[in-house]
């Protein structure tokens, strides 16, 4: 196969062999020293990799904007799917741009479009059936360092914060390792949220293991779109339909119930298997920018979502353990303004800093006496959701 660049060539190009006098750990970003640093050739390598692995057809010598539109010509991708993959590509071309990755921008932006949009053109063609618990997928394509090479990138990790360090680094290592399991409430801003979390542990805590291991909890969006598909194929999930868009389409719905109650035994299993660890968001979707404050405030909890959670946690023989968790991912890839039910929404991605936050473990208070037990579970969300927003406003969510 005729590849989109020659080794030799790459491995002379000013861009790859010229030295920077600050400590850089990954190719692509300065960073803390907890990450490797892969050689010229061994980059290289990597996105050769991609491209063989992927099976892109480079003989033909097109761009990735011109395979787009020859394949949305040839209805192996739908229309709006080029122009989301398109606008993507130029946002993503301009963030990389300005990180000042270790190779030239435009070679690493075409090379990982070239290879995404291999993968969109299959989700399309077959859609992936997300099984109620879905393990990352590593052979013969691996999906998950796929999606870490294309995310760290665009993280400005030397601006970005992690808070909560003696909680991340020290006593929910020690949790999991008891064969104990820990769950992340959390709000969630971006679609990127699962990568932006691994970056920062890997990158800020060197506990990328532990991302790696984190199971997260994903609505049918990041799995119905084609365009999410390949970043979602590189997640542990467990798969539900969210109260939000469960009733998009009424004649699914019955089918959508099943799912979500076989997710829901499901993670019973995985804890009382024990050691695991899950990211879950009470609000059911993402946070949006207020149409009059103008400010990203943390979405409500719903309160049905938190005690289902609570539930399944007391039904097993193995200690669970709460956290909440304050994302800032928002700059990073916007959400659209308002929810859709179509999907193929625009992608606009930022070279930004981000933000994760972890405060104490969150133990349900006791509820106050003489309210009923709707107002009781309210009262619960409120006060999580409250030590949500002030561990977001640490991070300076409202300021995004």
């Amino acid at each position: 196969m005729k590849l989109l660049f020659q080794s030799t060539w790459l491995l002379n190009h000013p861009s790859v062999r010229r030295k920077t006098t600050r400590t850089s750990c990954y190719p692509f970003v300065a960073c803390t020293s907890f990450t490797y640093s892969p050689t010229p050739t061994q980059l290289t390598k990597r996105l050769e990799n991609y491209l063989l692995q992927a099976q892109v057809p480079t003989g033909d010598q097109l761009s990735f904007v011109q395979r787009a539109h020859r394949y949305s010509q040839q209805q192996a991708i739908p229309s709006n799917c080029e122009q989301v993959l398109v606008e993507w590509y130029h946002s993503y071309l301009q963030a990389v741009s300005l990180a000042g990755i270790k190779m030239d921008p435009l070679l690493f932006t075409e090379t990982m479009f070239q290879v995404l949009l291999e993968l969109v053109r299959r989700c399309c063609q077959q859609k992936y059936p997300f099984e109620p618990f879905h393990q990352s997928i590593r052979k013969p394509f691996d999906y998950l360092e796929f999606g870490m090479d294309f995310a760290r990138p665009i993280v400005d990790v030397d601006k970005s914060i992690v808070l909560g360090e003696e909680y991340i680094a020290d006593s929910i290592p020690q949790q999991l390792e008891r064969g104990e399991n820990v769950v992340f409430f959390s709000n969630h801003q971006s679609e990127g949220d699962p990568h932006a979390i691994h970056v920062l542990l890997e990158e800020k805590l060197g506990k990328g293991k532990l991302a790696e291991n984190m199971i997260f909890m994903a609505g049918d969006r990041v799995r119905d779109d084609p365009v999410a598909m390949p970043f979602s194929m590189g997640r542990n999930l467990l798969t539900v339909y969210s109260k939000r868009h469960i009733n998009d389409f009424p004649e699914t719905k019955a089918e959508k119930l099943i799912h979500n109650r076989k997710t829901i035994a499901k993670m019973q299993q995985l804890l009382e298997q024990g050691g695991n660890i899950i990211w879950f968001a009470p609000s059911g979707g993402r946070d949006r920018r207020d149409s009059h404050s103008g400010l990203v405030k943390v979405a409500d909890f719903v309160p049905e979502s938190l005690e289902l959670m609570r539930f399944v946690a007391s039904q097993v023989n193995r200690s669970v353990h709460f956290y909440p968790m304050a994302l800032r991912t928002w700059d990073l890839l916007p959400p659209p303004d308002h929810i859709q039910v179509a999907l193929g929404e625009k992608r606009y991605v930022r070279y930004v800093p981000v933000g994760m936050a972890v405060g104490q473990e969150w133990i349900a208070h006791k509820a106050s006496s003489g309210i009923g037990k709707e107002q009781i579970r309210q009262e619960r969300a409120s006060l999580l959701h409250n030590q949500v927003k002030e561990l977001y406003e640490q991070l300076g969510g409202l300021e995004q």
